[in-house]
């Protein structure tokens, strides 16, 4: 797994995923339907076993896993960001997940996924960030577009969802 220490930004603090935060509160993330509702997790039943699979996964891996911690109320664990990289055309590709449904709406999800961006970016080997979404996620497309994001492509009625079809939604920001 790639390490990025410790990234402060703005209320936040976001550090490199480690045994500590394989706990129950973390599965619960993952299992509640609100949480998963835009996302793969969806489709799956965790269990602490599982996801201590997929973290010794990433540790064998060349990509980040980052805990985003919430500074103000007692250093509280309240999501995570992983990364999937093309080595050979210098893109890495960032998903964020926030399992604390009390931190929604503050602008926690922004100024992780901006902290992170940035440090993506300034690793000589990564040329472009990119992200998606299904288009119901509006919260996640205004993320990106306020991070400095430009649209890069659509899937048009990629995702099966709530009964119907919906759009597969990208952006991209590139290394200045």
């Amino acid at each position: 797994m790639r390490k990025v220490g410790e990234i402060k930004c703005p209320g936040l603090l976001l550090k490199d995923f480690s045994q500590e935060n394989l706990t129950n509160r973390y599965v619960s993330w993952l299992n509640d339907l609100d949480v998963v509702r835009y996302s793969r997790q969806r489709f799956s039943k965790h269990s602490l076993a599982s996801c201590e699979v997929f973290f010794k996964q990433m540790e064998r891996s060349h990509e980040f896993f980052v805990a985003i911690y919430e500074i103000e109320n007692g250093f509280r664990y309240i999501g995570n960001l992983t990364t999937i990289t093309d080595e050979r055309n210098q893109v890495v590709d960032l998903a964020i997940l926030l399992g604390e449904k009390g931190t929604w709406g503050q602008g926690y999800g922004q100024v992780a996924w901006s902290g992170m961006m940035e440090f993506l970016l300034n690793i000589p080997d990564v040329r472009m960030v990119t992200g998606g979404c299904m288009a119901d996620n509006t919260a996640m497309e205004k993320v990106m577009i306020k991070s400095g994001m430009k649209h890069y492509y659509t899937k048009k009625n990629y995702f099966i969802s709530d009964g119907g079809f919906c759009d597969s939604v990208h952006y991209f920001r590139e290394n200045a």
